[in-house]
């Protein structure tokens, strides 16, 4: 059998869904960087009406077929490489174990993506590029590829919009239900292992990396459930490139009490901060629409993607004007939306 090729971003928690369903079927397989801003090899054989959105695999034992949308991969995979030890979606229950995957794919999933970028951009912007090109380069022309790639991220995800999006509230909401989904049980449906246990994971998993999440007592039972899966059904997946990092400048060594208290009673900086917060909010408090680049009704067979239509700029003086408001965005906009999340933990140990 021939190794299946995977194109992925390694951070990508829906890659990781496919991931682990290839190794939970014991399959062979290959990966490949998916180039955000360029060509990817490989991916010039792929049809040219299929949505060249990670993750997309190639089947070179069936024709070299090309298939794309997490939850179509597991499908696909569960009927042409399954046996009755480790098949996803069980005959009787297989619709209903769609539906329920498509509609986390629509909803966790999204969610979970947009707050585990705005952490990582409030962390540590710089490592994006690492991240996505998967290598390590410490350089200027790293740091500033990292810049632009959070100008396009914020701006096709729509960062800067979580708290007017409410998505914290959505995504309590909908791990307050999950929490119910999972309390006293083993696994979701039936008595055994499926794409709904696997796919709850998956996308829960960003939210790991969240504080404000994953350090919510009313949360615990559906990270500790996440923590018994990973354990017993795939104990040999290894940290992401993303987690390595951002681990890693965890353990920085944090701020003297000192420094602390310089910051905190620097004046200055503080009212730059706010006017220029303030200012921001104004100038572009017309970006509030919502473009979508791909039809925003969810079917029986595809999940829905909330990416944005971003204005390619034709030319230089337009591509200066959408980095510098992005940029602004990033410095002044995704702070405050990550105090929005401080606010809500300082409230919850009140």
């Amino acid at each position: 059998m021939q190794p299946i090729i995977l194109y992925q971003i390694s951070s990508s928690h829906f890659v990781d869904k496919v991931r682990w369903t290839l190794e939970y079927k014991r399959l062979p397989y290959t990966t490949v960087a998916f180039n955000v801003l360029g060509n990817t090899p490989g991916l010039e054989r792929a049809p040219s009406n299929m949505q060249k959105l990670v993750p997309i695999i190639e089947d070179p034992n069936n024709n070299n077929k090309f298939i794309s949308d997490s939850t179509q991969i597991l499908i696909y995979l569960d009927e042409h490489y399954s046996d009755a030890t480790n098949q996803l979606f069980p005959i009787a229950l297989k619709q209903q174990l769609i539906n329920y995957c498509i509609r986390l794919d629509s909803s966790l999933g999204l969610y979970a993506r947009r707050l585990g970028y705005l952490q990582l951009l409030n962390e540590n912007p710089t490592i994006l590029n690492v991240i996505i090109e998967e290598r390590s380069d410490d350089g200027w022309k790293s740091y500033f590829k990292g810049i632009a790639k959070c100008c396009i991220i914020i701006a096709r995800l729509r960062i800067h919009r979580i708290k007017e999006d409410q998505i914290y509230e959505k995504t309590e909401n909908l791990l307050t239900e999950l929490t119910e989904d999972v309390r006293g049980k083993e696994y979701l449906f039936s008595n055994q292992f499926t794409a709904a246990d696997l796919t709850l994971c998956a996308l829960v998993r960003l939210l790991v990396g969240v504080p404000y999440f994953y350090t919510n007592p009313k949360y615990q039972i559906l990270f500790q459930y996440h923590d018994r899966m990973r354990k017993k059904h795939d104990p040999h997946r290894q940290a992401s490139l993303a987690e390595r990092l951002l681990a890693e400048n965890r353990r920085k060594p944090p701020p003297s009490k000192f420094k602390l208290f310089l910051q905190r009673i620097n004046i200055v900086k503080f009212i730059f901060y706010y006017f220029m917060t303030k200012i921001v909010n104004w100038v572009y408090s017309g970006d509030n629409e919502q473009r979508y680049q791909f039809e925003q009704n969810s079917s029986n067979s595809r999940a829905i993607n909330d990416q944005q239509i971003v204005d390619t700029p034709t030319t230089c003086l337009g591509a200066i004007g959408f980095f510098i408001k992005y940029y602004c965005h990033l410095l002044f906009t995704i702070p405050q939306q990550i105090r929005s999340l401080d606010q809500k933990i300082t409230s919850r140990t009140m």
